[in-house]
């Protein structure tokens, strides 16, 4: 159920005549409330749109419908999703569990549905699998726990395969081969399998969402789109990495950043930071554009404002920016940038030392170039 759909569910949710005054406000609030929401996780604010959907959900919601009605299932869903965002994986399961055995019950129970019809029950249902399986792949490499849950998901699906929702789906199952692969997986035999199965699978995504783009009778392809393209993109280059062909790798991020139209933003970074590391250690020409030194600057400006200082992704953006400016022999702005992630880590749990490493390593290689 996307955005418009919701909208729309809690119109009709509203416009029920049983509905007091005051429990009418209190639906009209949250709706008003979601909205600012969603805004503020466009604009990459998480954590702020994670408190406000949690308070409109049980000063508003949860009072007036009861925590089993579909309406409430649907913004537990968008929680537990921007939990498992923040990294509170365990919340994550916590939530999106919670949510999938009371979905089940509606399913099945079709006369407690209230306001919903079955299918748009079922459609919320088959999401919180989406959603629990992904957070099951990535935590505590549950790999069995998730695909169970994508392949529940799968055949409550009844979307076309150019859909968004089905396509999300099949590069969920992608992730999570990609993951047993970088495991080792079972086998030899079994990784070489599951490398083809995913390349295969993942050229169909590709194929598949470049033909519902297409297909979009919009001035822009809808955004879900492009993730889901960008996505795909990524995940081929992951695949190449695997096997060693760096310049497929690349290539494949190339079409990536394309897709953004090389610009940063919270849906394109991961793909972006990627592509950033990669050209900055082939050492091609793309080291003297002041392309990729805007990428690298914009990756870390995103990073920070979407996960704050302390997280793993912001510590990466920053490292990239170090090796960047390695790469172009501005040492001093490079160590100005390792003494911010020393900072950083000096202030975390899991402190590595890397950046104690990295300043080192680049102190040593100022001092041997002053002496050249």
């Amino acid at each position: 159920m996307d955005k418009s759909d919701l909208d729309a569910l809690i119109t009709l949710v509203a416009s029920d005549a049983k509905w007091t005054q005051t429990q009418r406000d209190h639906i009209s609030t949250a709706l008003s409330e979601h909205n600012k929401a969603f805004a503020l996780m466009e604009q990459g604010r998480l954590a702020d749109s994670l408190a406000l959907r949690t308070a409109l959900l049980n000063k508003h919601l949860v009072p007036v419908l009861g925590s089993s009605h579909v309406l409430v299932q649907r913004f537990s869903l968008e929680i537990g999703e921007l939990l498992g965002q923040l990294g509170r994986k365990e919340e994550a399961i916590e939530s999106l569990t919670s949510s999938v055995s009371a979905l089940r019950i509606l399913v099945d129970t079709p006369k407690l549905l209230h306001h919903a019809t079955l299918v748009q029950a079922t459609e919320t249902l088959t999401e919180a699998l989406k959603l629990l399986g992904t957070e099951y792949a990535l935590t505590n490499d549950q790999y069995d726990k998730a695909l169970k849950c994508f392949e529940e998901a799968e055949n409550l699906n009844q979307k076309p395969v150019t859909h968004v929702f089905s396509l999300h789906l099949k590069t969920k199952i992608v992730m999570v081969w990609i993951f047993m692969i970088s495991d080792g997986g079972p086998s030899e035999e079994q990784v070489e399998k599951l490398w083809k199965l995913a390349h295969a699978l993942l050229l169909e995504i590709a194929e598949n969402a470049t033909t519902a783009m297409s297909n979009d009778d919009g001035a822009k392809p809808q955004p879900e789109l492009v993730d889901i393209l960008g996505e795909a993109y990524w995940r081929l280059s992951q695949l190449c990495k695997m096997i060693g062909n760096q310049d497929a790798a690349l290539e494949n991020l190339e079409k990536y950043v394309d897709v953004y139209s090389r610009k940063v933003s919270l849906a394109s970074l991961p793909g972006c930071m990627d592509y950033c590391e990669l050209s900055i250690e082939s050492g091609s020409e793309k080291l003297k554009s002041s392309e990729l030194r805007e990428m690298v600057l914009q990756c870390v400006i995103v990073a920070k404002q979407a996960y704050g200082e302390g997280n793993v992704t912001y510590g990466i953006a920053l490292q990239n920016q170090v090796s960047l400016l390695f790469r172009l022999n501005q040492f001093d702005e490079a160590i100005q940038v390792c003494m911010q992630i020393i900072r950083i880590e000096e202030g975390s749990v899991n402190n590595a030392g890397r950046g104690k490493m990295m300043l080192a390593f680049l102190e040593d290689m100022k001092k041997k170039s002053g002496t050249k």
